[in-house]
Formats: C-alpha cells, structure tokens, sequence
C-alpha cells in the first residue's frame, strides 16, 4: 500500500470468469490456440470492473486476459485499440505479446502472452526506476511505420471542467471537493494556482515524435523475473516528448523518497527543456484536479479519483520544488 493510503493493488472491483458467457470461452481458446481449462480471480489493480487475469490453456501455456461485456462502454473501447496497438508494436518494444483478440455478442476481448512479474513503485526503488527508464527509451525510439496510427500527445479541445479548474486556479479560488479534508495541496494551490494555469496553457509540450505510452504508472508495469520494466495497457499511445513517460513516473518517486536528481541529470531528462517538463506536470495538475468532481467512466471504478487527487498532490508536490515555491 501506498504511504497515503491508495493501495494500487486493490483498486478494482472486476466481474469474475465465471461471468464470462461460454460463447466467450470458446472462442478466446479458439484465437489463441488452445481450450481455455481455468481462470484465476480478478487481478485487484486497475480501475476497470471488467475482467482481467490470467487463463489456463489445455496446452500447458498461460495468457493474461481481459474481457468486456457489453454494457462497461469505455473498458471496451478500450480493449479494441489496445488490441489495435499490440497488433502493431515491434519486438523491441518491452511489451506482453498479443496472442488473439476477439468479439462476440457486444463482448470484447484480448490475450496476451502471460509474464510473471510483480508491480513496481509500493514504493519505487532505484533498481526499479532503472529498468523504467530503460524501457521507456525503447519505446520511445521504437519504429513502428505506417500502419499504426496513433493522435499526438496534447491535441485536442479541454474539456468544460478543465477550462472551469483552469479558471478557478488563476483566480485562487479552487476549491475540492468537500469529503476531502484540507492539505497542504490546498495551500500552494492557493498561493500558486495562476502561476500553474500559466504553465499549462503558455508552454507547449507537443512536440516530439517518440511513441508515448501516455499512461504510464505502477499497475502499467511489469517487472518481469530478468528485472525488465514491461509496460501494460496500450489503449492511451500517442506521439510526444520522448521524456513524458518517464517524468511522470517521477512525482511519486520524489514523494516517497528517492533522489530523483540521480534521473534528472541523465539525458532522457536532463537535455529536455526544464520549462516544458513544468508545463507538463502543470498540465496533469489541472487535469487530475479537474476530474475530481466528475463520476468515473462508465465500467471504472471511484478508486480512480483517489488516485488522481494523490496524483495531483505528487505533481504539485514535484512541480513546487522544481519552482522554488517551498
């Protein structure tokens, strides 16, 4: 469990294999080649209720699954681009293997190879963030030519509860929601809540090219038993900074402890822009802030928002640092 409370392991409330029509069954050991003879209990991470763990097959092998029923509208979006994306991704990318796909009666479904591994970041360790950082340079110089197409990191309209946090921030009047008690992220936001909103709208931070995984934190990674930082849940990937994956690993690292300067100086970091990696994490501010007051998609969980307002209190907590505002 996490210092503050938000255990990344027990986040999720999935339906179970048993849930699972048998058509489902069926055809999932149809597409990866071998009858399905067992499924494990939900995996607790994640803020989707749709399921997700591992499947024995009659051949001896294993696969990590993940199915949606119709009705969860956004877990199976997810699912076909994510499938969409692993299609795609080169062998030098450190990723689990998509090993079929499927859809059935508004039923959603993948399988990937399975890798036994274990979360990183309860709490993150140096040994860890090494492989992290590894990784996300391999993805970031990854070639994946012209059959996957994938938007570019910050396009798009904000949404209205961005624009109105965004708002609320410049003119220090943010307030959250009223279950939370006041924190010391309550104080900056009060103080510093303009100059965060001219970070975020004033410097871009879209440029770049490097595959970005763009959803990149402790449960959307694997270390595997070599000790290598497999990345998880593809659905997000976009084009960007080469440095974006990697920086917002950094927030929490820096709240539980770790000496992050050991990362900041190395090139990945070090030869960004110090202004843009601020517009960055000011971005996530306003982002994960403005969430807070919203229900979670349909098929996720309110763990979620709990994540997010720790989140927004990491990067706050990183970002203040790096401006001198404490």
């Amino acid at each position: 469990m996490d210092s503050t409370g938000v255990d990344y392991t027990r986040t999720s409330e999935r339906i179970t294999w048993d849930q699972v029509p048998p058509t489902v069954t069926q055809l999932l050991g149809e597409v990866v080649g071998a009858p399905v003879v067992g499924a494990s209990t939900p995996v607790g991470s994640g803020f989707g209720s749709h399921y997700a763990g591992r499947v024995a097959l009659a051949d001896g092998r294993a696969v990590f699954a993940k199915v949606a029923p119709p009705w969860l509208d956004f877990p199976v979006r997810a699912l076909r681009q994510e499938a969409y994306v692993l299609a795609h991704l080169p062998d030098s990318v450190p990723h689990a293997r998509l090993a079929g796909q499927l859809e059935i009666d508004g039923w959603v479904g993948l399988a990937v190879d399975f890798i036994p591994g274990r979360m990183p970041g309860i709490p993150w360790t140096a040994t860890d963030l090494d492989a992290a950082y590894q990784s996300v340079i391999d993805v970031g110089i990854a070639d994946i030519g012209a059959d996957l197409t994938v938007r570019q990191y910050g396009h798009g309209a904000p949404s209205s509860s961005a624009v109105q946090t965004r708002e609320a921030l410049r003119a220090r009047r943010f307030t959250r929601p009223a279950e939370h008690e006041p924190t010391w992220l309550d104080e900056v936001l009060a103080e510093y809540g303009p100059d965060i909103v001219g970070l975020a709208d004033h410097i871009s931070t879209s440029e770049g090219d490097a595959l970005v995984h763009n959803d990149l934190r402790p449960d959307n990674l694997l270390i595997d038993d070599a000790g290598r930082a497999v990345l998880l849940d593809w659905n997000w990937l976009t084009r960007g900074p080469v440095w974006i994956d990697f920086v917002g690993l950094l927030p929490m690292a820096h709240r539980q402890g770790l000496d992050i300067s050991r990362w900041t100086q190395r090139p990945l970091v070090a030869d960004a822009a110090a202004d843009n990696i601020d517009a960055f994490l000011a971005n996530l501010v306003v982002y994960f802030l403005a969430e807070q007051g919203r229900p979670p998609l349909p098929g996720c969980l309110p763990a979620m928002r709990q994540h997010q307002l720790l989140y927004a209190h990491d990067f706050v907590g990183l970002l203040a640092d790096r401006r001198g505002w404490r």
